[in-house]
Order: C-alpha cells, then structure tokens, then sequence
C-alpha cells in the first residue's frame, strides 16, 4: 500500500498542547447531540477490476485526488436511489444530479447523450 502525502505540518501539531488549540469557533454539543449520536463503521472496500471507457476515466481523473472515491459515489447514489427512481421515473442522470455528485450537469449531460456510450439510458 502506497503513503499518502500530507501538506499538513505534523511537527508542528505534535508539538502543540490542547491549550494552544483554537475552538472558539465551534459550538458547544450539548445532551441533544450525544443523545442522537452513533458510532459509524466504514464500510470495507473491495478491490475489482473494472472496465470503463477511456473518456469515463480521464474524465474523473481530471476532477483531482480522489477519483476513485468519486467514481464509487456515483455508483453508491445509484444503487442506493433505484428503488426512488422505478418509483419516480428519476433518471439516472436526475438522480446524481440531485447528489450533486455531477457537476455543470446540463453540459455533461449533453455530452453523455452524444456519445451514447456512457449511459445510454439516459437519453430516454
């Protein structure tokens, strides 16, 4: 497994005690709060080989750091909005829209229908 590369400047924090910290800016949580809180677990991810176009690729390699992450949403929000869509005729295009896991939408999704190789069923 590769390290990831941080910009933050951890000799530094290390070398800080908690009186040195700033939270002026963060509200108190009271009993509310730690009433509704939950302890969440990250789901383990599983590593696939998988076959995408080669615009679908470059496209979110284009997006930054963190492609794949993204290219994981987008596939969650769709999987996890199907039952919404079949029941609200939602495109899959309307569905990640809402998300806002695409941005410019209108434009990309001109483009996607073009090409009619990304999703066809979006053109319906």
């Amino acid at each position: 497994m590769r390290r990831k590369f941080s910009e933050t400047d951890l000799q530094r924090i290390d070398a800080m005690c908690d009186a040195d910290i700033d939270t002026s800016d963060i509200p108190p949580l009271g009993e509310d709060f730690f009433r509704r809180a939950a302890i969440r677990k990250r789901e383990p991810k599983i590593s696939i080989t998988l076959r995408v176009d080669k615009h679908v690729l470059e496209w979110f390699k284009s997006t930054g750091r963190g492609y794949q992450s993204r290219m994981n949403a987008v596939l969650k929000t769709y999987a996890s909005k199907q039952t919404d869509r079949v029941s609200h005729n939602h495109s899959l295009f309307e569905c990640l829209k809402q998300e806002g896991l695409i941005p410019q939408a209108h434009i990309i999704r001109d483009g996607i229908i073009q090409r009619r190789s990304v999703w066809p069923a979006l053109s319906s």
